[in-house]
């Protein structure tokens, strides 16, 4: 079943317009923030999967300069269940791995390393020494 927020913090219709310009909306259940700038991005270069939240102002660079000059241009992925905080940078060549939380004002990059479940929160985006918990530890412990 296809969930919907429509609401004054989610805009339904971002992700039907990202799909219709040739991103790679994988699920149903996403919600996109107040958004001003998302065209800005090469749609192609794209993923959101199922069950993502991007609050206000997380803003998606599709390009970055190294130090010797070069202009990378390089995908974004967002894994399953992610939420990623109000004013976040996602950099090019970012693959943020299902279940993580980016908070608010966080800078991920390509470099950062993270896995399932973690919390990230700084600039850079460090490894908080806390985990979120699973869906399905949540659900054996009730």
């Amino acid at each position: 079943m296809n969930s919907v927020t429509v609401s004054s913090g989610y805009h339904c219709w971002f992700p039907i317009l990202l799909r219709w310009l040739g991103s790679n909306i994988k699920g149903n259940n996403i919600k996109i923030g107040p958004y001003d700038s998302f065209l800005n991005y090469p749609s192609n270069l794209l993923t959101i999967e199922d069950s993502c939240a991007l609050f206000s102002g997380a803003m998606l660079v599709h390009n970055e300069v190294k130090h010797n000059g070069h202009c990378i241009i390089d995908q974004i992925r967002i894994g399953t269940g992610v939420t990623i905080g109000n004013d976040c940078a996602i950099h090019a060549g970012s693959n943020i791995p299902s279940q993580v939380i980016v908070g608010s004002m966080t800078r991920y990059t390509s470099e950062t390393i993270c896995n399932e479940n973690d919390i990230l929160l700084g600039i850079p985006a460090s490894k908080m020494p806390f985990i979120f918990p699973s869906i399905e530890r949540m659900d054996e412990n009730e």
